[in-house]
């Protein structure tokens, strides 16, 4: 936690010197809330999960409430994605980056696509404009091999602001 606050603070990696500090690589999940599409089942697009407002309620129901957490599940959906990094900090612009590129290629996906209504097959195009899936401001982050979490408002406007908290996790799945 310390190394990755002094990151965000603008420390270089180098100038860091944490003694016993574990660098090796650990396998995260990132769950990314965004606007534009309201999910209301669970769906999996290649590496990536597209969650609902009700399972990520359930997911994380004991949360305290806080106005991070008010922030996080203010979205349409989540999208969810395992891959590994270091600490946070590191974790937290891997997952953004992932993020955005998600929702920018399947917001075109969407944009021209099929449907199947009664068995056939019938094309459709939005009327009201483009899909634009956005990013909102809060990310969650989970380091699966100790369960630890970070909660962030990504806010330009506010001072750097994380959470840290224990999810409860059965076995390596995080509930």
């Amino acid at each position: 936690m310390v190394y990755s606050l002094a990151r965000q603070a603008g420390f270089l990696q180098n100038h860091i010197n944490i003694p016993g500090l574990d660098n090796s690589v650990k396998e995260m999940i990132a769950f990314v809330p965004f606007k534009g599409l309201l999910i209301e089942e669970e769906e999996m697009v290649g590496d990536a999960q597209l969650i609902s407002l009700k399972k990520i309620q359930e997911k994380f129901a004991n949360t305290e409430k806080s106005e991070a957490w008010n922030g996080f599940f203010d979205a349409d959906g989540w999208v969810s994605f395992r891959f590994k990094a270091s600490h946070f900090a590191d974790a937290e612009d891997v997952a953004i980056e992932k993020a955005e590129v998600f929702l920018s290629a399947y917001s075109g996906s969407l944009q021209y696509s099929y449907s199947q209504f009664g068995g056939d097959f019938i094309e459709w195009e939005r009327i009201n404009g483009t899909i634009n899936l956005k990013r909102q401001n809060h990310i969650l982050l989970i380091m699966l091999p100790t369960s630890a979490a970070w909660l962030r408002d990504l806010s330009p406007y506010k001072p750097i602001q994380a959470s840290a908290y224990t999810p409860k996790v059965i076995g390596n799945v995080v509930q």
